[in-house]
């Protein structure tokens, strides 16, 4: 994966309605959960 999609993955929601695409910019707290998030999985699909 190229780093702008990582980037863009771990700072952006992308919510998809019927009508439209709806991108949101994560503030730095929920940023940060999705960078744990991510270390959670490579983890655990390493070593479990």
């Amino acid at each position: 994966c190229d780093p702008q999609s990582l980037e863009n993955a771990l700072i952006k929601r992308v919510m998809v309605t019927p009508e439209e695409v709806i991108t949101r910019t994560l503030d730095p707290l929920g940023a940060a959960t999705s960078r744990d998030g991510l270390a959670k999985t490579i983890y655990s699909r390493l070593f479990d």
